[in-house]
């Protein structure tokens, strides 16, 4: 008997909405994602839902333990800290001198998803904020014209996603330092650039047990109204 593979459409809706799911921050870490439900809420088999959840941990955005499920990804403060040093490594290289005289920087083109928020009368979100860091991690990461570094930044901001949504929300000036790093991005100025992604990183590095903290008094995204 040949095997047949979920209709590509389905797939990607459940695949999609899942992952979506995963890293919203709206779930636990740790939390059991039940299959019938999943299933249930997509109005689809279990198999498109069993299917997209194996790619999920193949991709290492969810877990799966034998015999007991699948489920959100648990904080690690190791896992994140070397999270957070190859992506800073990677951006580090696809900035590097001779990188740049191979092509030319290319200047971030989406500026204007920080002045737009910006010219709001309410400040951003937690997740405009997130979204942003990725999106501007990602197109350093092209400077590098390798497509394993920048896809492998996509997974890692992926992974990061949650921890940066409760970053903005605990740490007040955490988004000055993101418009900065926008500000010099779009400005090609690349060595300057280099400077701040490394100092940022080492800020982000010292305010991690800060932050793990206050997840655990506020473990699920949106649910702490005053910053620390």
């Amino acid at each position: 008997m040949i095997y047949k593979p979920t209709n590509d459409y389905v797939f990607d809706r459940v695949y999609d909405g899942i992952r979506r799911l995963a890293l919203s921050g709206d779930l636990l870490p740790g939390a059991r994602l039940h299959i019938d439900n999943l299933a249930g809420e997509f109005d689809v088999s279990s198999t498109p839902v069993r299917e997209a959840l194996n790619r999920l941990v193949a991709e290492d955005i969810i877990d799966m333990e034998p015999k007991a499920g699948f489920f959100t990804k648990h904080v690690s403060e190791v896992e994140i800290r070397d999270l957070l040093d190859i992506n800073q490594l990677l951006l580090d290289w696809s900035l590097d001198p001779a990188r740049e005289r191979l092509g030319g920087y290319i200047p971030w083109p989406r500026f204007d998803v920080m002045t737009s928020a910006e010219r709001s009368p309410e400040p951003p979100s937690a997740h405009h904020l997130a979204k942003v860091t990725g999106e501007l991690f990602s197109h350093i990461a092209r400077q590098s014209r390798n497509s394993k570094v920048a896809a492998y930044v996509a997974h890692v901001n992926d992974r990061l996603h949650y921890l940066r949504l409760r970053e903005y929300e605990f740490i007040p000036d955490a988004g000055m330092e993101l418009r900065r790093l926008c500000v010099l991005c779009h400005e090609g100025k690349f060595r300057a650039l280099r400077d701040a992604l490394r100092d940022d990183h080492v800020q982000q590095s010292r305010r991690l047990p800060q932050v793990l903290k206050q997840m655990v008094l506020y473990p699920k995204a949106g649910t702490m109204e005053n910053h620390i």
